[in-house]
């Protein structure tokens, strides 16, 4: 919440209480939406104010296609990468629209050093590691290299 001018002890005219909110489907944020703006409408009646509820949609949610994700995971594992599974995440990212527009797979490469703290992506802490960037590029030469060498290459083609 934005205070007048920044001053904490000035009880203020107006007020914009600002937020995101993620979720795993369309539904669930749709529902999401719903449920803040009720809950901001019936806060503001309560206390006899006037509530103005905007929401900016945000990046849609990100899935990984299921015929595309275990190729992936085959190609990177032929070509020597070690691929695991991880829970879903609440990522907002920009490949959720190429996701929903052809079969896609979205996969994170790690960027920590063994014994070294490292920060989480978009924190000003983060500090890439430069043997990471080598290591991200390999992966996905590997990647590239086993999907289009492979019958998964007929699959993918099929799916454009």
């Amino acid at each position: 919440m934005r205070d007048w001018r920044g001053v904490h002890n000035i009880i203020p005219e107006s007020a914009v209480i600002e937020g995101c909110f993620r979720s795993h489907d369309p539904e669930s944020a749709a529902l999401l939406a719903e449920r803040a703006r009720r809950l901001s409408e019936n806060i503001a009646a309560a206390k006899e104010c006037r509530c103005e509820f905007l929401l900016h949609p945000g990046y849609p949610s990100l899935y990984n296609d299921d015929t595309v994700t275990p190729l992936l995971a085959d190609a990177l594992r032929a070509g020597g990468i070690h691929a695991v599974s991880s829970p879903p995440i609440m990522a907002a990212e920009d490949f959720a629209y190429y996701a929903k527009e052809r079969p896609s797979t979205y996969f994170n490469v790690g960027t920590g050093v063994p014994g070294k703290t490292q920060s989480p992506a978009h924190n000003a802490r983060f500090d890439i590691q430069e043997e990471a960037m080598a290591y991200a590029m390999e992966t996905t030469l590997i990647a590239y290299d086993e999907l289009t060498r492979s019958k998964a290459a007929d699959l993918l083609r099929k799916n454009r």
